[in-house]
């Protein structure tokens, strides 16, 4: 039996949502993660989150980390296959199969040869998951960005005010 208050399922396997304890979150997207992470282990051996340490760290892992990805545990994966699992076990539910079946529909198309339709993320949307992971990193560097802008319009504009009479 479960006591009130504590995880239902293994950590190992527990989708982000289900971690953070976000009842309304949970859908058959998650078990398409606790899918994807299942095929994940039995494909590498891992789990997407590293299970080392309390249960509490596990728990904490899974709510806040990004998952591992395939080709990081073990690189002999093929990349569509990578791609699929990837899409499995997304952090964001939204960016994961709609259902277990769209995701055995990908895992058969690859296993046929076929073009899956999890593809790896464009340049666009690793920017801003990376700008969502550091939040610090991002803004010093926008901040960077603007003082250095800011300093060669003040430079360009007084070269400019300093040129424009010698030639009026």
């Amino acid at each position: 039996l479960t006591l009130d208050g504590s995880p239902i399922g293994s950590p190992a396997f527990m989708a982000p949502e289900q971690a953070r304890g976000e009842r309304p979150g949970i859908s058959t997207r998650t078990d398409v993660f606790c899918l994807g992470a299942t095929a994940l282990y039995v494909l590498t051996g891992h789990t997407p989150f590293d299970t080392h340490g309390s249960l509490h760290q596990m728990i904490r892992r899974v709510a806040d980390e990004m998952p591992r990805k395939p080709r990081e545990l073990d690189a002999t994966i093929p990349k569509p296959l990578a791609a699929v699992l990837t899409k499995a076990t997304s952090r964001e539910p939204l960016e994961r199969y709609a259902s277990a079946a769209e995701f055995a529909d990908d895992l058969e198309r690859w296993s046929k040869g076929r073009p899956v339709e999890a593809g790896s993320p464009g340049v666009w949307m690793r920017t801003i998951r990376w700008v969502g992971r550091n939040p610090i990193k991002s803004t010093a560097g926008v901040c960077s960005a603007m003082v250095v802008m800011s300093v060669v319009l003040t430079l360009g504009a007084e070269w400019y005010l300093r040129w424009r009479p010698h030639h009026v």
